[in-house]
C-alpha cells in the first residue's frame, strides 16, 4: 500500500523546483539542504565571503537563504554541473522564481510516442555562461546592497519623526533584481485569447515541476483551495502539488511511495474546514493506481471527487471497492476476454448522486452510470453502452459532467495508417430508475488555425450549466501542440480556439480544471533533453 511522506516545503532554484527527496529538513523556515549527488546540482560554492565582503557589513536580505544548513542568513551561491552560478530561494518567492525558468524544454500525447529532445553541447558555450553569469550576480549583488543601505538611511531617518512599527516580511519582488541579469527571456508564443464566451488564456505558460514520467501523465482537479496537480517523477513515487491558478504558485505539496510502478496519480481535493483560513502549505493528497501483483481488483483505477472509488474487473465481471479495500462489489458482466484500458469515472454532482464511467476495450469505447445510494451502496443504472471505433484502433477516453450532460471524447481512426481524429458522445443524466438518453458518435470538427493532424489525447473539463472545455494534442510527433475549446451540451464551439502550449514546445497529454470563479489551468508534459516536465498555461473561463 502507498505509505505518504511529508517532507518540508520544497525550494526553488531559479524557477526549478528541487525535488523533494534532493531535498534535506530545514533547521529553520528560511534555510535547505541540497544533496550533492543530485543530478542538476551537484557542486557547492560557497561566496559568503564575497557576498559579505559586497555588503560592506551590512546583513544581506534573508531571501537568499544559505544551502547545506546554514542559519545566518547569508547568501549562498550554489553552481550547477554546468559552472552557472544561482541562488536558493525559499517556498514563499516561488511565483517569481518561476518565472526565470532555466529548465531545458522540449513531451506526450495518447498514440503516436512522443521523444525527449537530444541535448545540445557547445565547447565554447561553457566558459561563456560562466563568465557573463559570475559579472551579472556580482553586479546585481552590488545594487541590491546599495539599494539595502539606501533603504536602511531612510529607515533611520524615520525613526526620527515617526513611532516604530513592527517589522514586515520582505516583498517577493525584491529578489527579482537579482536573477534577472542572469536571465535572458524569449517572448512566449501562447497567444492571450480574446475575451469572449467561454474560456480564454490568461498568462504564459510556467513550468509546475522539472521531472515527470510519460506513462502515468499529469492530472488535475479542482479543490477549494486551487487546483491540485498529480504526477509520478519516478516510477514509484507520487506528487500532489497544489497550484493557484491565477499565478501559477505553487502553495503546497505532498510525496506518495508505492511499492508497485505507479500507472495513475488522481488527486484528491480536499474541502477546507469551515471558517478556516486558506493554507499556503496546504498537502493535497493523491490516490496511486498501480496494477499490484495479487490484487482482489485488477486495473484498479480510482475515481476523481471527493469520495474516490476503486473501479476494474474480477471475475469476467466490471466490480467496484471503497477506495484502497478489497471489498469487490460487482457492477456489469464482461463477456469475452478482452482487457478494458483507460478506465475513468467521474461524479455525476457534488451531492454524492452517483458516477458516470468511460474505458476502452477492443475498438470500442464503453459508458456505464452508476448510481449511489444511502450508506455508499453503489448499484448500475442500465445496461453498458458501447460506441464502436471507425473500424482501426481507438484512443482512450475522457468523461466529465456538466449540468444534466454526459461528455465523453476519444481519438480514432478507420486504419492504422489513417491521421487520428476526434470523437465525442453526450448523455442526458439519469433519473431514478430511467436510463441515461444518448446521442449518436460525432466527428468533433477541429477549428482552423492550427498545426493539423493527428489530433490526439482529447481531455475534458466541466464549466458548469451544460459547457465544457475540450483540451487536445495536435501536429507532428516531433513538434505537438496544445489547443483547447469551450463547447454546449451538444458539443458546439463557443467562443475562439486557444493556443495553450508554446510555439516550439514538443506538448501533449494536456488536462484541465477550472475552480467556482472561473479560474483555470490547462496542465500539460513537455519533452526535455532528459525526459518530460509539467507545464501549466492559465486560463479563465466566463
Amino acid at each position: 500500500m502507498p505509505s505518504p511522506s511529508e517532507p518540508g516545503s520544497v525550494p526553488t532554484i531559479i524557477g526549478v523546483p528541487v525535488l523533494p527527496d534532493a531535498v534535506g529538513e530545514s533547521r529553520n523556515g528560511n534555510s535547505v539542504s541540497v544533496v550533492e549527488n543530485h543530478s542538476d546540482h551537484t557542486a557547492v560554492t560557497r561566496l559568503v565571503p564575497l557576498l559579505k565582503k559586497l555588503a560592506v557589513g551590512s546583513k544581506i536580505p534573508t531571501a537568499f537563504q544559505a544551502a547545506h544548513i546554514r542559519d545566518e542568513g547569508s547568501s549562498t551561491a550554489v553552481t550547477t554541473r554546468n559552472e552557472i552560478p544561482i541562488i536558493i530561494l525559499p517556498p514563499s518567492f516561488q511565483a517569481q522564481a518561476q518565472e526565470q525558468m532555466l529548465a531545458r524544454t522540449g513531451v506526450a500525447g495518447d498514440g503516436p510516442a512522443l521523444r525527449a529532445e537530444p541535448p545540445k553541447r557547445s565547447r565554447f558555450l561553457r566558459p561563456v555562461v560562466v563568465g557573463l553569469s559570475l559579472l551579472a550576480l556580482v553586479t546585481a549583488a552590488g545594487v541590491l546592497v546599495k539599494k539595502q543601505m539606501a533603504s536602511t538611511a531612510r529607515a533611520d531617518a524615520s525613526r526620527v519623526a515617526a513611532p516604530p512599527r513592527a517589522a514586515e516580511p520582505t516583498p517577493a519582488s525584491a529578489v527579482a533584481p537579482v536573477s534577472e541579469p542572469a536571465v535572458i527571456e524569449l517572448p512566449s508564443t501562447a497567444q492571450p485569447t480574446a475575451a469572449a464566451a467561454g474560456c480564454s488564456v490568461a498568462g504564459k505558460p510556467k513550468m509546475i515541476a522539472g521531472q515527470a514520467l510519460l506513462s502515468p501523465g499529469v492530472e488535475v482537479a479542482a479543490g477549494t483551495r486551487g487546483i491540485v496537480v498529480g504526477y509520478a517523477p519516478r516510477p514509484v513515487q507520487a506528487v500532489s502539488a497544489l497550484v493557484d491558478p491565477a499565478t501559477l504558485a505553487l502553495t503546497g505539496s505532498r510525496v506518495t511511495h508505492s511499492h508497485d510502478s505507479i500507472r495513475r496519480v488522481t488527486p484528491i481535493p480536499a474541502p477546507a474546514p469551515a471558517g478556516a483560513a486558506p493554507s499556503k502549505n496546504h498537502r493535497p493528497k493523491v490516490a496511486v493506481s498501480t496494477d499490484r501483483p495479487g490484487d482482489a481488483i485488477a486495473m484498479r483505477r480510482t475515481s476523481s471527487g471527493a469520495i474516490p472509488i476503486d473501479l476494474g474487473t474480477a471475475g469476467g465481471q466490471l466490480v467496484w471497492a471503497p477506495h484502497d479495500s478489497d471489498e469487490v462489489n460487482a457492477l456489469w458482466p464482461l463477456p469475452g476476454g478482452a482487457p478494458i484500458e483507460g478506465l475513468r469515472a467521474v461524479p455525476l454532482d457534488a451531492s454524492g448522486r452517483g458516477y458516470a464511467m468511460a474505458f476502452r476495450r477492443g475498438t470500442s469505447i464503453w459508458t456505464g452510470f452508476i448510481s449511489a445510494k444511502g450508506n455508499h451502496r453503489l448499484s448500475p443504472l442500465g445496461d453498458l453502452t458501447e460506441t464502436k471505433g471507425l473500424g482501426g484502433e481507438v484512443g482512450s477516453p475522457s468523461i466529465a459532467v456538466s449540468g444534466e450532460t454526459v461528455l465523453v471524447a476519444w481519438a480514432d481512426r478507420t486504419d492504422r495508417k489513417d491521421a487520428w481524429g476526434l470523437r465525442y458522445r453526450t448523455w442526458r443524466l439519469p433519473h431514478a430508475n430511467e436510463p441515461a438518453a444518448e446521442t449518436p458518435a460525432s466527428t468533433f470538427e477541429v477549428p482552423e488555425g492550427g498545426l493539423g493532424a493527428p489530433y490526439i489525447a482529447p481531455a475534458v473539463s466541466s464549466l458548469g450549466a451544460g459547457r465544457f472545455l475540450l483540451v487536445w494534442t495536435e501536429g507532428p510527433t516531433s513538434g505537438h501542440r496544445v489547443r483547447g475549446l469551450t463547447v454546449d451540451a451538444e458539443g458546439h464551439p463557443q467562443g475562439s480556439p486557444l493556443v495553450i502550449s508554446d510555439e516550439g514546445e514538443n506538448a501533449g497529454q494536456a488536462q484541465a480544471a477550472i475552480l467556482a470563479d472561473g479560474h483555470g489551468m490547462v496542465a500539460y508534459l513537455a519533452a526535455t533533453p532528459h525526459g518530460f516536465k509539467v507545464m501549466a498555461t492559465s486560463i479563465t473561463c466566463r
